[in-house]
């Protein structure tokens, strides 16, 4: 009959630790998994743990002793290691989920897990070395010992062992021939070179031709070994969807056959590293002309840290990422692209090119709203706000080819612009889709005063219904904020408020042209104006001394009582709302003179009429 006792920690090695009790748990709980991750259980607790530990656990699957923090790492060391292989796997033979990595097991510690450790667990379906300096010898010993028990492998990670180009050509030689059904391998940070690189390409990787993920960051792989992978290796992994190649040096040689031979064979790709590689223009030119065309499901591309400059950056914006709609993640930081390959980038980026684009890392976009056509209001946004307002943009801009009979636009009357339509345009469809056409927010769109004309003939003509209209933060002049008086607001009858704030070429000055125009017409619901200040046309509009000498810095409410007061008139031609222009001479002049005559008489002012007493 089996011992069913719970587990003891050893009273020699001291009290018992916290980590411990997840062992107790596994136990009572009859668990499959047993999760000591950077619990730093030592030499001694390793000890404990196949001891004392793994003979009571026979029903586990997944056991992890790992670590991702150097300083916590469990440091079971060589003789944990040949520990765990010889006196503690032995009772978990159903497992399929082995993490070692980060423990200093060393070449010896690798051997005995090959030799002794791997044949009792025959189902292991990951297995995780890593961080280990496992060394040449290790990695032979696991290629030709080890493996050939672990056929079940999926995933093997053996990065930072310093395995060299010998271990490298052990494992594609003799190891991976025997798990074929790998779907992920990770060997970064071991220097295997062209040598290891070209006997992955050739020897290895047709034998584990259900890869989806081969990371060989920081391996010293040169032109050789890149050309290697693209003709030799990629072709045999048709499936794989993660590559990095990132810190390594393949230069312009390598990264176009990359583009050329290898990219073609791997249309399945969602990840592509190749950061740090010594890339310049002619590499990036090819990546962007005959590689990324073939791997349109890409979401991740890191470029970063090359030396592609303007001439590479413009191919990839142009030829190159309008092919990978579905990138996420795009890094070409510290590539001396310059000014002509940042404004390339980033205009090809406001055409919403890539709308799920959410990291960019080369170019603060912020400095480039101008050539983006983008609001200013974005001035100190990071690239994130940035991206995320051409997102949403774009979103409202699909919005828009819903069938007529649906949008609330058409309901309104706008019509399609027969020019170029600019970008703000989309988002005067979204407001009156959302608003019936009762409230127009353009502000920080960067409107121009050819923007104004566009929107006054093409929109407010069309908004007769329109309350609120807020043109603030953008670049409008005098002239435009003229032409919106002029020939704009008075095709909207209903208009309460109309805001101008923050256009910086808009002065007082504008106050009294636009004065002109409210004379002749005053609009019959307008009581609100910002960005300019009606009393600069005093003069014009003839203003009872108290509008005039209102308190300064007050002008939206001076420009409120004084578009009260000019309703309040009644006076002047209601001209045509189809042939608005500017008042008659003498049209003027009469209203200036009833205007003045008025307060210089006793009079009264009541609900908005001007009436005198003789």
């Amino acid at each position: 009959m089996s011992d069913r006792s719970a587990p003891i920690w050893p009273a020699e090695y001291g009290g018992e630790p916290g980590w411990w009790q997840r062992v107790r748990s596994a136990f009572e709980d009859n668990e499959t998994t047993l999760d000591l991750f950077e619990c730093q259980i030592g030499p001694e607790g390793g000890k404990a743990l196949v001891e004392r530990g793994l003979p009571k656990l026979p029903q586990l699957t997944t056991l992890n002793l790992g670590a991702d923090d150097y300083s916590k790492r469990n440091r079971i060391g060589p003789k944990g290691a040949t520990a765990l292989a010889t006196q503690g796997l032995p009772h978990v033979t159903q497992l399929t989920s082995l993490d070692i990595g980060y423990n200093n097991i060393g070449p010896e510690g690798a051997k005995t897990l090959a030799t002794q450790g791997l044949p009792h667990v025959t189902q292991l379906t990951s297995l995780d070395i890593g961080y280990n300096d496992i060394g040449p010898e290790g990695a032979t010993a696991l290629a030709t010992r080890g493996l050939p028990h672990a056929t079940q492998l999926t995933s093997l990670n053996l990065g930072e062992n310093s395995i060299g180009p010998e271990g490298a050509t052990a494992l594609a030689t003799q190891g991976l021939p025997h798990v074929t059904q790998l779907t992920s391998l990770d060997l970064y940070n071991n220097r295997i070179g062209d040598e290891g690189a070209t006997a992955l390409a050739t020897q290895g990787l047709p034998h584990v031709t259900q890869l989806t993920s081969l990371n060989l960051e920081c391996s010293d792989i040169g032109i050789e070994g890149a050309t290697a992978l693209a003709t030799r290796g990629l072709p045999k992994v048709t499936q794989l969807t993660s590559f990095d190649l990132n810190n390594n040096h393949i230069g312009d040689e390598g990264a176009t056959a990359l583009a050329t031979q290898g990219l073609p064979h791997v249309t399945q790709l969602t990840s592509l590293d190749i950061g740090y590689n010594d890339i310049g223009p002619e590499g990036a030119t090819a990546l962007a002309t005959d590689g990324l065309p073939h791997v349109t499901q890409l979401t991740s591309l890191d470029l970063g840290e090359n030396d592609i400059g303007s001439e590479g950056a413009k191919a990839l914006a142009t030829q190159g990422l309008p092919h990978v709609t579905q990138l996420t993640s795009l890094d070409l930081g510290y590539n001396d692209i310059g000014p002509e390959g940042a404004t390339a980038l980033a205009k090809k980026l406001s055409e919403n090119i890539l709308p799920s684009l959410t990291d960019f890392y080369a170019v603060n976009l912020r400095d480039h709203l101008k050539a983006m056509q983008l609001p200013r209001r974005l001035h100190r946004s990071y690239n994130a706000a940035i991206l995320r307002f051409l997102r949403e943009r774009g979103r409202s801009g699909a919005r828009k080819q819903r069938p007529p009979q649906q949008s609330a636009a058409t309901t309104v009357g706008l019509p399609d612009l027969t020019t170029a339509t600019p970008l703000w345009w989309t988002n005067v469809q979204e407001e009156c889709r959302t608003y019936g056409g009762r409230r127009l927010h353009l502000d920080r769109q960067g409107l121009t005063d050819a923007d104004v004309d566009v929107l006054v003939e093409h929109a407010l003509m069309h908004l007769p219904n329109l309350e609120s209209l807020n043109l603030s933060f953008n670049d409008i002049s005098n002239d435009g904020a003229w032409a919106l008086f002029n020939r704009g607001i008075g095709r909207c009858q209903k208009l309460q408020e109309l805001r101008l704030t923050g256009n910086p070429r808009i002065s007082d000055g504008a106050g009294e042209r636009v004065a002109e125009v409210l004379l002749a017409t005053p609009h019959p619901t307008l009581r609100t104006v910002e960005g300019f200040d009606l009393r600069s046309g005093a003069d014009v509009l003839g203003l009872p001394r108290h509008l005039a000498r209102m308190k300064q810095g007050e002008a939206w409410r001076a420009n409120s009582a004084i578009l009260s007061f000019l309703r309040g008139l009644k006076v002047g031609h209601r001209r045509s709302q189809e042939t608005l222009s500017q008042p008659s001479t003498d049209t003027v002049a009469a209203i200036r003179t009833r205007a003045a005559g008025t307060h210089q008489q006793k009079g009264t002012v009541q609900k908005g009429t001007l009436s005198t007493e003789p």
